[in-house]
Formats: C-alpha cells, structure tokens, sequence
C-alpha cells in the first residue's frame, strides 16, 4: 500500500506538469519548486536557531493558525520559524508579510523529496494545519522522531479515515504527539472510530482568534464610508461567485421595493472582468445604479449608487465593519466561504450552501439562529427583512455576542499543551 500511495504521488506530479503547459496555477506550483533545494540549504546554512515548522494548503489555513504562529513566535523568539505551502497562492500572499523567517513550497510527496527536506531542515517541531496528510512526509519525521501535531484538525463521517479503504491514513494518527480538533464532534468521531487514541484534544477554532484580531485593526475606506453613510441598511455580499452575484442583485432589487435606501456591497471572491462585467449588465437590467470601487477613487459619484463591487482583492475582512447585514458566498461552488470573518461583527448571516453541516461554524451559527440557509430571490429577501428588524433587539445582539467570544481562545489552549516541548 505504501508503494502504492508514492505511485500515485508521482503519477500526481505528472498530472501537474502536464497541466503546466494550459494552466496558470499548475505552472505556478511549478515555478515554486524549479530551486527548493538550493532555497531549502541557502537558509539552514544561515541559521543557527531551532526550528519551528509549520505546513498549510493555502492562505485560509494559514490565516487559521497564525494565532498560534504569532503566539509562539513571542513566547518562543529564539526559535526560527519555516512555513510551507502546498498552494502558489499562499506563497504568493504571505512571502512579503514577514510572518516567518523562510516561507518554501512543500516538494512533492515522494520518499526521497521527504527525506531530503526533512533532514536538511531538522525541524525541533512540526505543525501541519487543519487536512494536510502528506504520508511519506509523516514517515520521514516519525523515522527522525521529531514530534508532529495536528492543528485545526475536522473529522467527518465522510472522510477517508473511516472508510474501509483508508487504512494508510489510518496508521498515522497515532503518530502525532497531539491532534488538536476544532469541536468536540471531531474527537468523538475518533475515539468512536479508534479506541486506542489518546491524542485527541478539543481546543475550538483558531480563526476566530484570528478574525476578531482584524476586527480590532483600525481600518477605514474613505469610499465606502461615502457609500454607505446615509443607509439604515448596508449589505455586503463576500466572497462571492457569478450566481451568488445573481441571487444577491435579484434580492437586493426585491428589497429595494419596500427599503429604497439600502445599500448593496459586491466583494467578488476572483476580481476578473468577465465575473465582474456579468454583474454589471444584471444590474442594468434590474434597473439598479452601480459603481466600481476601483471607479469611484477617480471621483465616480456614488452618493446614488445602489451597489458597489469591490473589484481589489484584501479589504474583505476589514469592511463587514460598515455592514448591518452579510451574505456569504461559495454555496455555488461546493464551498461555502468564510461566515466568520462577518460575524465577529454580530452581523446576521445568510448563505445559499445546502451542505452547510460540512462547517461546523455555519451549522452553529444556523442552530443560534444567527444566520439562515436561502435557495432564491424570494426567501433571501425575505430573510434580510427578518434579519433587518432584529438589528434593534439588543438581547440578540447580546447572545450574538455571548456565542462568539465563547469561541475564542483556541491558540493559547494550543501554545499551553506545545511549550513544554521547547
């Protein structure tokens, strides 16, 4: 089965290079790794400190755990810190932000890439985030013994640990000095599942350390405060795609027939011209002003405009601060986006993702009635007015809030049970 496994690994690796030749993204991972090796020795052969390493997939997992990365890094200053990532993205959003000393692509699977990067590196820990199981990389570090944790950690009934053909990744789980899981309905899962793990440790999710740090960021947007400033009611759409854009205009046009002074915020999760100009000609035809962001900074009047598209990449996070009122997109896409980042802000919530109970946030913030699942036009309209009118109870603010600061506090209960191993 190990033979197996590195044989689709390579098989893998060719799928990649072949895509390279029509495929942005491909091309990139590509490009990452053309020198690991040579980047990978260039800052062993600088470094004198102790390493920390820590491997995410792509920006989301590393914006989960930089909670943790930054508490270590205060607590633990004499130590180096390497993280890698298996998406171009991420290593393009992070490598100028200085969150670690070295950010590296992780080399392909393979046993002599693994062993390669894991002796030269020489790491006193290892952190991989949230689903990252790369197998001949966890061999390698259990054949250095080198500690190894799981953070982040989600495990559903749907995944391969519990199917019969998921042996191999069965094997590993005891392995890690700790898996760190997001809820409780993780850790019983595996403990239904595998008796003899005694591993397992509950701490919630870091992202909502993480969230509230950018709610309490100063931030402010010149044009969107213009935008919004004589709207009782702004809604901010985030993250989202084509037929989010649909859905939210036909609502918002349904809406403004009873609220005309609401206001519409476009946050498109990819800002290029064809998703953006589908928007555009919608809103034509529903008879709705709009305006570009990037537009409206070369004086555009905005005082009119119904909708505003963010058409710039970053400011997302920091902008549910103007809203009353956020929808959440992705659901189209078989993946439902950040719900956290908008409710840090105690905004009500709605999202069009029918498999929401695959996030556990979104299926509690549903339970707590904070937030609603819609399938069209009439019911999202339907549940703004909702939402709308319990803006001014200030008992749901209240419990809103209770819920959310409940959850806080994942990336210190992580540094506690991880500083005695340093």
């Amino acid at each position: 089965m190990t033979g197996l496994y590195t044989c689709i690994i390579h098989i893998y690796g060719l799928l990649i290079r072949f895509a390279s030749l029509f495929n942005k993204k491909a091309k990139q991972w590509l490009t990452d790794r053309h020198n690991w090796k040579s980047a990978l020795q260039h800052f062993t052969n600088n470094n004198s400190k102790p390493i920390i390493w820590i491997h995410c997939a792509s920006v989301g997992e590393c914006e989960q755990i930089l909670p943790l990365i930054q508490k270590l890094q205060h607590y633990k200053s004499h130590h180096a810190f390497v993280i890698t990532f298996f998406s171009p993205s991420g290593i393009q959003y992070f490598k100028n932000l200085n969150i670690a000393d070295v950010i590296l692509p992780l080399p392909l699977d393979t046993p002599l890439q693994a062993q390669f990067f894991c002796k030269t590196l020489n790491p006193k820990m290892v952190i991989f985030v949230k689903y990252e199981f790369w197998l001949n990389f966890l061999w390698t570090l259990k054949a250095l013994h080198t500690p190894v944790i799981l953070a982040c950690a989600v495990f559903k009934a749907h995944h391969i640990f519990f199917k019969f053909y998921g042996g191999l990744f069965k094997s590993i789980l005891p392995d890690f000095k700790f898996i760190f899981t997001q809820d409780h309905i993780s850790e019983q899962a595996l403990t239904r599942a595998f008796k003899s793990l005694n591993n397992i440790i509950t701490v919630g999710d870091s992202r909502m350390d993480r969230v509230l740090e950018i709610k309490q960021q100063n931030f402010k947007d010149a044009i969107i405060s213009d935008f919004c400033k004589n709207s009782p009611l702004v809604i901010i759409g985030g993250s989202t795609w084509p037929a989010d854009n649909q859905l939210l205009l036909n609502a918002f046009k349904c809406l403004k027939n009873t609220l005309l002074t609401a206001k519409l915020i476009l946050a498109p999760h990819e800002c290029d011209v064809s998703h953006i100009q589908k928007a555009i000609i919608l809103a034509k035809k529903l008879k709705l002003n709009l305006v570009l962001w990037s537009n409206a900074q070369i004086k555009e009047p905005i005082d009119t405009a119904d909708v505003m598209i963010l058409d710039t990449y970053g400011l997302l996070s920091k902008i549910y601060r103007y809203g009353h009122l956020a929808y959440v997109g992705g659901g189209f896409n078989g993946g439902l986006h950040n719900v956290l980042e908008p409710a840090v802000y105690h905004l009500p919530l709605t999202f069009s993702d029918p498999h929401y109970d695959r996030f556990n946030e979104a299926e509690l913030l549903i339970k707590h009635q904070f937030a609603k699942f819609c399938t069209n036009a009439d019911t999202l309209c339907a549940a703004w007015k909702f939402q709308y009118k319990q803006l001014s109870d200030r008992l749901y603010i209240e419990r809103y809030n209770t819920l959310i600061m409940s959850q806080t506090g994942s990336a210190m209960r992580m540094y506690e049970r991880l500083e005695p191993l340093l």
